[in-house]
Protein backbone atom coordinates (compact mmCIF):
# COMPACT_ATOMS: atom_id res chain seq x y z
CA UNK A 1 0.00 0.00 0.00
CA UNK A 2 1.27 3.49 -1.32
CA UNK A 3 1.68 6.12 1.31
CA UNK A 4 -0.35 8.98 0.64
CA UNK A 5 -0.62 12.31 1.87
CA UNK A 6 -3.51 12.70 4.68
CA UNK A 7 -6.34 15.36 4.32
CA UNK A 8 -4.72 18.11 7.03
CA UNK A 9 -1.22 17.25 5.65
CA UNK A 10 -2.47 18.43 2.16
CA UNK A 11 -4.41 21.51 3.57
CA UNK A 12 -1.22 22.46 5.99
CA UNK A 13 0.43 22.50 2.47
CA UNK A 14 -2.07 24.69 0.83
CA UNK A 15 -1.75 27.06 3.49
CA UNK A 16 1.95 27.40 3.38
CA UNK A 17 2.14 27.89 -0.25
CA UNK A 18 -1.03 30.70 0.21
CA UNK A 19 0.69 32.12 3.05
CA UNK A 20 3.91 32.70 0.70
CA UNK A 21 2.30 34.55 -1.86
CA UNK A 22 0.84 36.83 0.29
CA UNK A 23 4.55 37.53 0.99
CA UNK A 24 5.22 38.60 -1.77
CA UNK A 25 3.98 42.07 -2.89
CA UNK A 26 1.93 42.53 -5.97
CA UNK A 27 3.39 45.08 -8.68
CA UNK A 28 0.51 46.87 -8.31
CA UNK A 29 0.70 46.91 -4.40
CA UNK A 30 4.28 47.85 -5.04
CA UNK A 31 3.21 51.11 -7.35
CA UNK A 32 0.49 52.16 -5.33
CA UNK A 33 3.67 52.85 -2.55
CA UNK A 34 5.78 54.27 -5.03
CA UNK A 35 7.94 51.11 -5.57
CA UNK A 36 9.43 50.70 -9.18
CA UNK A 37 8.71 47.53 -10.83
CA UNK A 38 10.00 48.12 -14.18
CA UNK A 39 12.45 51.22 -15.33
CA UNK A 40 12.54 52.58 -18.70
CA UNK A 41 15.75 53.95 -19.50
CA UNK A 42 14.15 57.89 -19.30
CA UNK A 43 13.64 57.23 -15.95
CA UNK A 44 17.40 56.09 -14.74
CA UNK A 45 18.33 58.70 -16.99
CA UNK A 46 16.24 61.03 -14.35
CA UNK A 47 17.90 59.62 -11.76
CA UNK A 48 21.37 59.90 -13.06
CA UNK A 49 20.85 63.73 -13.69
CA UNK A 50 19.12 63.89 -10.37
CA UNK A 51 22.47 62.71 -8.49
CA UNK A 52 24.90 65.47 -10.57
CA UNK A 53 25.78 62.88 -13.42
CA UNK A 54 26.44 62.49 -17.73
CA UNK A 55 23.73 60.07 -18.23
CA UNK A 56 21.68 59.75 -22.17
CA UNK A 57 19.27 57.13 -23.27
CA UNK A 58 21.06 55.53 -25.82
CA UNK A 59 18.84 53.22 -27.19
CA UNK A 60 19.13 51.38 -30.73
CA UNK A 61 16.49 49.33 -31.81
CA UNK A 62 14.87 46.75 -29.64
CA UNK A 63 18.02 47.36 -27.39
CA UNK A 64 17.49 49.73 -24.47
CA UNK A 65 20.19 51.00 -22.56
CA UNK A 66 21.35 54.62 -20.97
CA UNK A 67 24.93 55.78 -21.48
CA UNK A 68 26.74 57.06 -18.68
CA UNK A 69 29.67 58.88 -18.65
CA UNK A 70 32.16 58.20 -15.30
CA UNK A 71 35.10 60.56 -16.51
CA UNK A 72 36.49 59.92 -19.96
CA UNK A 73 34.92 56.49 -19.41
CA UNK A 74 31.78 55.16 -21.38
CA UNK A 75 29.57 52.88 -19.21
CA UNK A 76 26.24 51.62 -19.75
CA UNK A 77 22.68 50.56 -18.21
CA UNK A 78 21.04 47.75 -20.26
CA UNK A 79 17.43 46.90 -20.01
CA UNK A 80 16.21 43.53 -20.95
CA UNK A 81 12.95 43.09 -22.45
CA UNK A 82 10.24 44.09 -20.12
CA UNK A 83 12.57 46.35 -17.86
CA UNK A 84 12.49 44.23 -14.60
CA UNK A 85 16.03 44.92 -13.92
CA UNK A 86 18.53 46.68 -15.01
CA UNK A 87 22.56 46.01 -15.95
CA UNK A 88 25.65 47.70 -15.36
CA UNK A 89 28.59 47.05 -17.63
CA UNK A 90 31.40 48.21 -18.19
CA UNK A 91 34.18 46.58 -20.52
CA UNK A 92 37.98 47.67 -21.29
CA UNK A 93 40.18 46.79 -24.49
CA UNK A 94 43.86 46.47 -24.71
CA UNK A 95 44.45 45.79 -21.31
CA UNK A 96 47.34 43.12 -20.19
CA UNK A 97 44.41 41.78 -16.92
CA UNK A 98 44.76 38.12 -16.34
CA UNK A 99 42.23 35.69 -15.20
CA UNK A 100 44.35 35.72 -12.10
CA UNK A 101 43.12 39.22 -11.51
CA UNK A 102 39.72 38.67 -12.57
CA UNK A 103 39.53 36.00 -9.99
CA UNK A 104 41.03 38.42 -7.56
CA UNK A 105 38.70 40.42 -7.91
CA UNK A 106 35.61 38.27 -7.86
CA UNK A 107 37.12 36.89 -4.73
CA UNK A 108 37.26 40.40 -2.64
CA UNK A 109 34.72 42.24 -3.98
CA UNK A 110 30.80 42.04 -3.60
CA UNK A 111 27.68 42.85 -5.85
CA UNK A 112 29.79 42.87 -8.84
CA UNK A 113 31.27 40.43 -11.17
CA UNK A 114 34.14 40.57 -13.78
CA UNK A 115 35.21 38.14 -16.35
CA UNK A 116 36.98 37.94 -19.31
CA UNK A 117 34.73 38.45 -22.97
CA UNK A 118 35.00 36.24 -25.70
CA UNK A 119 37.99 38.89 -26.85
CA UNK A 120 40.07 38.14 -24.19
CA UNK A 121 38.63 41.84 -22.67
CA UNK A 122 38.02 42.60 -18.66
CA UNK A 123 34.46 43.45 -18.45
CA UNK A 124 32.64 44.78 -14.73
CA UNK A 125 28.74 43.72 -14.64
CA UNK A 126 26.52 44.43 -11.17
CA UNK A 127 22.38 43.56 -11.86
CA UNK A 128 19.52 44.89 -9.99
CA UNK A 129 16.18 42.98 -9.94
CA UNK A 130 13.09 44.85 -9.62
CA UNK A 131 10.99 42.04 -8.93
CA UNK A 132 8.34 42.63 -6.10
CA UNK A 133 9.67 46.51 -6.37
CA UNK A 134 12.42 49.10 -5.02
CA UNK A 135 12.37 52.20 -3.84
CA UNK A 136 13.63 55.58 -5.95
CA UNK A 137 16.24 55.33 -2.92
CA UNK A 138 17.41 51.62 -3.83
CA UNK A 139 17.74 52.22 -7.39
CA UNK A 140 20.29 55.57 -6.21
CA UNK A 141 22.08 53.35 -4.10
CA UNK A 142 22.61 50.49 -6.76
CA UNK A 143 24.03 53.57 -9.00
CA UNK A 144 26.28 54.63 -5.73
CA UNK A 145 27.44 51.47 -6.19
CA UNK A 146 28.12 50.97 -9.88
CA UNK A 147 30.36 53.53 -9.20
CA UNK A 148 32.02 52.62 -6.60
CA UNK A 149 32.76 49.28 -7.95
CA UNK A 150 34.05 51.29 -11.16
CA UNK A 151 36.00 53.54 -9.48
CA UNK A 152 37.87 50.37 -7.58
CA UNK A 153 38.24 47.72 -10.74
CA UNK A 154 39.73 50.90 -12.12
CA UNK A 155 42.00 51.61 -9.85
CA UNK A 156 43.24 48.28 -8.43
CA UNK A 157 42.54 46.23 -11.77
CA UNK A 158 42.72 48.23 -14.80
CA UNK A 159 45.40 51.27 -13.91
CA UNK A 160 47.66 48.27 -12.69
CA UNK A 161 47.85 46.95 -15.75
CA UNK A 162 49.97 49.06 -18.53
Amino acid sequence: MKNRPTLPALAALAFAVAALALLQPSPLAAQRFGMLTTIEPAKLVGVLKDMGMDAKDDSEGDTKKVLWMLGDQRCFFFFPPGGESIQFYYGVTGTDVTLQDINTWNRDYRYSRAYMDDDGDPILELDLDLAGGISEGRLKDFVTTCQVSFDKWRSNIISKKP
